[in-house]
C-alpha cells in the first residue's frame, strides 16, 4: 500500500486535482487500505477478451469487484475491445 498511499499524498500537495486512478487489478480492492487510497480504477476487457465473450463467471467476478468500488464512490472506467 506504500506504493499507491505515499505517492499520492505527494502529488495531492502539488495539485488538489490529482487522482489515482490504478488500471486492472480489481481483487486489490478487497485491502481497505488501498481502497481508501485510490480515487477510482479502470478495467479492461469484462466483457470480452479479443474477439470473445469472457466466462460469465469471470464477469460475475469483476462485476462483484467494481461494485466494491462504486459503492465506495470511487471512478470506474471500463474499456471493451469489441471486434
Amino acid at each position: 500500500m506504500r506504493l499507491v498511499r505515499n505517492p499520492r499524498g505527494g502529488l495531492k500537495l502539488c495539485n488538489e486535482y490529482f487522482l489515482v486512478i490504478p488500471q486492472n487489478a480489481l481483487e486489490l480492492v478487497e485491502n481497505h487500505d488501498y481502497l481508501k487510497a485510490i480515487d477510482g480504477v479502470g478495467k479492461e476487457d469484462t466483457w470480452y477478451l479479443i474477439n470473445e465473450s469472457r466466462p460469465l463467471a469471470l464477469i460475475r467476478r469483476d462485476l462483484d469487484y467494481l461494485k466494491i468500488i462504486t459503492e465506495n464512490w470511487k471512478i470506474v472506467l471500463l474499456m471493451d475491445y469489441p471486434i
